[in-house]
């Protein structure tokens, strides 16, 4: 997990660590109270802020084109006229097409890879700053955030693979639980108290209609809130009936929150489609990672398990804190009730992956855990640390080692990257090296080959009013042709499985058939080989020889077919071919 080039990492916090168990007013003692210098530790901040946000923001957009399609194309069915819930199948949540839709319509010009991929990067930086803040609302909040900031490029660069390759890492499936965490952020005192109560509510409804992943993380995440805020009202001196009768309420207020905002949207979908929503498609996230994916807990010696640990020993502490610890003062239990919502997003978050067989990266759902441990070990640091407990100190030491290595992995991976960050493009501006005015540079995907005038031509001579045009197209034309469809009312096929463009096997095709209604237009690839498929064109071809398809334009790369009226016969004539 860490890189061989962090010795010198491990040689500076040795050294540290050395000077620290020594007696009297140490090297590490100075160099604690130097970082602990106000105006020092603002200056610094900021500086080294504005450079993690140059270095989070992409000049070159990436995407992953699998990925992108499960929300790219749902979205896009949103913005032509179908109605969520009713003909969308989309595992990440309604909510979610909903913001892309949204996205799409407001930024002037065709919602695509290039375009989507820019959104992602936003709302990932936007994600990295609701964590920045988290931090620094937590104990020693500015030493806290400060040591934050590398970790937040270690968590961009260091990874397997871009974060912004793959929407379901980032803030479109875990960005309203972390804005659930900032919202309980904020101090429960008198004057901040029903503001903090309604945006934590609204947040809770929010997620309810956003996804039911998000929905069950946010349950947990008030639900340790409001845990903090019966023992707050317990410790005050309230009677039992009191307390209870608050709890009830509170609970009441949200649970009826949560069923008016369903139900005025299931009237909604009624009055816009005609029909009522299938909350089948709500569920769906539960039925898809139940089949298929096997089972997986996270061993003592797996490294993934300090994840889970981690969050399990910050939600003892703070229990401990809240109930046991006499006295405790507000800003120490806020800091407790701080703890304990953190500790429990990161175990919701982290069960999430139990069931998966393949944890090969976690990175999206370690944040909490990683929250937890720059509080614990400034904690240490601040409160302890002088008390010259060996154990204290070996745990300190171990800390820093593990920090300084995960520092210097950002500065290697940013330094590796830094030409594809705006920071590199900020450099080249600088140098007269850049023209465009904006980091992105927008790059047409849409490229006048061959075979995209020939796509677009068919496309553009096609009748096909409001029909969906199920494609077969080999991976090199998905990106390209997509633009393309904006010409026309297209609409991507909705399957079982997910939405997107999907390459269509035998299977697929004839079970999707029964939804098509005559006069809809097929595109497909003349080469099927290029993913594996050799039987569909012959048994498209042997269809049109039967009558069940027609023939439009017999293009060099790919051909369009026209529905004549497929039945029975004909799915079970294609199933049997071969």
């Amino acid at each position: 997990m860490f890189m061989q080039k962090g010795w010198l990492a491990g040689v500076l916090a040795v050294t540290i660590g050395i000077a620290g168990v020594s007696r009297g007013r140490t090297i590490a003692e100075r160099f604690w109270g130097l970082i602990c210098d106000e105006t020092l530790l603002r200056i610094s901040t900021a500086l080294a802020g504005l450079c993690t946000l140059m270095l989070l923001v992409n000049s070159v957009p990436t995407w992953d084109q699998t990925h992108y399609g499960y929300y790219l194309f749902p979205a896009r069915d949103v913005m032509f006229g179908k109605s969520p819930l009713v003909d969308i199948n989309h595992q990440y949540g309604v909510g979610t097409i909903y913001l892309i839709a949204f996205l799409g319509l407001v930024q002037g010009f065709p919602l695509d890879y290039w375009s989507l991929a820019v959104w992602v990067n936003i709302l990932n930086v936007g994600m990295a700053g609701v964590l920045f803040t988290v931090v620094s609302r937590g104990p020693h909040g500015r030493v806290s955030a400060a040591m934050m900031l590398p970790l937040l490029v270690w968590g961009k660069f260091a990874q397997q693979d871009s974060p912004d390759r793959f929407p379901s890492v980032g803030f479109l499936r875990f960005g309203l639980a972390m804005l659930l965490v900032l919202a309980c952020s904020w101090r429960a005192d008198v004057r901040m108290d029903r503001v903090r109560w309604w945006t934590i509510t609204g947040l809770l409804v929010a997620s309810s209609l956003y996804s039911l992943e998000a929905f069950l993380y946010s349950m947990i995440i008030v639900g340790a809130d409001q845990t903090a805020d019966v023992v707050r009202w317990w410790r005050s001196g309230r009677a039992l009936r009191d307390v209870g009768a608050n709890l009830a309420r509170s609970l009441l207020s949200r649970g009826v929150g949560i069923l008016v905002a369903h139900a005025g949207f299931s009237v909604a979908i009624r009055v816009t489609s005609g029909l009522w929503p299938d909350w089948r498609h709500y569920t769906q996230y539960l039925s898809l990672y139940a089949d298929g994916f096997g089972f997986w807990v996270p061993g003592v010696t797996d490294p993934w398990s300090i994840v889970i640990l981690t969050c399990v020993l910050g939600t003892a502490w703070a229990i401990d804190q809240l109930v046991r610890t006499d006295d405790i003062s507000p800003l120490k239990f806020h800091h407790a009730r701080m703890v304990l919502v953190v500790s429990a997003a990161g175990i919701i978050q982290f069960t999430y992956f139990v069931y998966r067989p393949h944890p090969f990266n976690l990175f999206h759902i370690m944040w909490p855990s990683v929250v937890l441990c720059v509080w614990g070990l400034v904690h240490l640091l601040k409160e302890n640390w002088g008390e010259g407990e060996p154990s204290v100190r070996v745990i300190v030491v171990g800390g820093v080692v593990v920090w300084l290595v995960l520092a210097t992995q950002a500065v290697h991976g940013a330094g590796t990257n830094v030409s594809h960050t705006m920071l590199g493009w900020f450099g080249r501006w600088l140098a007269g090296m850049e023209t465009s005015v904006i980091p992105w540079g927008r790059q047409p995907s849409l490229v006048d080959t061959k075979d995209d005038v020939e796509f677009r031509s068919m496309l553009q001579a096609a009748d096909t009013g409001s029909s969906r045009i199920p494609m077969l197209i080999g991976a090199d034309l998905i990106e390209r042709t997509l633009p393309a469809t904006h010409y026309v009312n297209w609409f991507p096929l909705s399957y079982p499985e997910q939405d997107g463009l999907i390459p269509l096997t035998r299977e697929n095709m004839t079970g999707a058939a029964l939804n098509l209604a005559p006069g809809t237009l097929l595109i497909l690839e003349r080469d099927q080989r290029a993913y594996g498929d050799r039987t569909t064109m012959p048994a498209i071809q042997a269809l049109c020889k039967r009558g069940y398809l027609s023939e439009l334009v017999p293009g060099e790369r790919v051909v369009s077919f026209e529905l004549q009226g497929i039945h029975q016969e004909a799915l079970g004539f294609l199933h049997r071919f071969v």
